[in-house]
C-alpha cells in the first residue's frame, strides 16, 4: 500500500490551512463591508499585473527602420510630395472660388447703380450722388480683379507641383498616388468651371451696360445743347451802357 510521507502529508495540510484562512478573511471582510472586499480584490489585481510585466515578451518592441530600402522610402516620400502639392491646390481653388464670387458681387453692384445713373439723367444733385458710387464700385471691381489674376498665378503654379509630384511618384513606383493626384488636377478644374462661367457672364453684361450709359449720356447731352441753341433771345431789351 502507498503512504505519504510525513512531509508530504505536513504540506497538503499547509495548503488546505491556507485556503481556508483567505476564504475567512474574505468572508470577513465582505461581512464588514464592500470597502475591504474591493481593497482585497484591487492589491490582487495590482499583483498580477506586476507580476504579467515582469516577462520580456510583454515589452514593446521599436520597428526597425533599416529594414526599409531605399526604393521604399523614396515612395512614402513621393506621396507625401502629392499630399502636400494636392492639399496646395485645394486652398488655392477654394480661395479663387471666393474672390470670383466677390466679383461677381461687385459687378452686379456696379451694374445697378450704373442703371439707376441712366434714370438720373438731367437731374444734377442725384446724378453727383451716383457717379460717386459708381467710383467707389469700379475701385472695388479693380481690387478684386487684381486678387484674382495673383490666384490664378498661384494656381498655375500649384497645378505645376502637383503634376511634378505625380510624376515623380509614378517614377518611385506608387500608381496609386500619380492616379490620384491627375484627379485632383481635374477635379480642380471642375470645381473652378461655374463660377468662371458666371463670371464671363457678369463681366459681358458690365460691358454692354457700359456701352448703353455712354450712348444714352451722350444722347441726352446733345439734346441739351440742341435745346440750348433753340433757346429764342430777346433783342428788344436794351444793352445797359456803361
Amino acid at each position: 500500500m502507498f503512504k505519504l510521507s510525513t512531509r508530504t502529508v505536513f504540506s497538503w495540510r499547509n495548503f488546505y490551512s491556507n485556503i481556508f484562512y483567505r476564504r475567512c478573511a474574505l468572508t470577513n471582510s465582505f461581512v464588514k463591508g464592500k470597502s475591504a472586499t474591493r481593497k482585497y480584490a484591487l492589491s490582487f489585481l495590482g499583483v498580477s499585473l506586476c507580476s504579467g510585466t515582469t516577462g520580456s515578451h510583454n515589452k514593446l518592441q521599436r520597428p526597425e527602420l533599416t529594414n526599409l530600402s531605399h526604393s521604399e522610402l523614396i515612395r512614402n516620400a513621393s506621396m507625401m510630395a502629392v499630399d502636400s502639392a494636392s492639399s496646395l491646390l485645394n486652398q488655392t481653388v477654394l480661395a479663387l472660388i471666393h474672390i470670383e464670387t466677390e466679383y461677381v458681387q461687385s459687378v452686379d453692384d456696379l451694374i445697378l447703380v450704373l442703371e439707376y445713373n441712366l434714370q438720373a439723367l438731367g437731374r444734377p444733385r442725384q446724378e453727383n450722388e451716383l457717379w460717386d458710387m459708381i467710383l467707389a464700385c469700379r475701385s472695388k471691381v479693380n481690387d478684386k480683379i487684381q486678387a484674382r489674376q495673383e490666384l490664378e498665378g498661384v494656381l498655375t503654379s500649384a497645378e505645376k507641383a502637383l503634376a511634378t509630384a505625380a510624376e515623380t511618384a509614378f517614377l518611385a513606383g506608387s500608381d496609386y498616388a500619380c492616379i490620384t493626384a491627375n484627379e485632383r488636377l481635374h477635379s480642380a478644374q471642375i470645381q473652378l468651371e461655374p463660377i468662371r462661367t458666371k463670371s464671363r457672364e457678369v463681366a459681358a453684361k458690365l460691358t454692354a451696360m457700359e456701352v448703353k450709359t455712354i450712348t444714352e449720356t451722350t444722347k441726352h447731352a446733345e439734346n441739351n445743347a440742341d435745346a440750348a441753341k433753340n433757346i429764342p433771345v430777346d433783342m428788344s431789351q436794351e444793352i445797359p451802357v456803361t
